[in-house]
């Protein structure tokens, strides 16, 4: 369908479709050293928690399409 063949670092399948949820494992990285990340950073499948501070997705929904675009 897409044309590209991509594969889910959750799930591990191989998909052709349009792929709708990006962003990384942790991208604060660049702002924790690495000696302190495990200290200071929390790390879930849905959210992510650095220097106390609470982060997580964005979600855009997509008409007539389920997931929505995760960011």
């Amino acid at each position: 369908m897409f044309g590209i063949e991509w594969k889910c670092r959750h799930c591990g399948q191989a998909h052709d479709d349009v792929p709708v949820c990006f962003g990384t494992e942790a991208p604060w990285r660049a702002l924790v050293p690495e000696e302190a990340f495990q200290a200071r950073v929390e790390i879930s499948d849905s959210w992510c928690v650095v220097y106390d501070a609470h982060r997580g997705h964005i979600e855009i929904p997509i008409m007539n399409r389920t997931p929505p675009l995760t960011f």
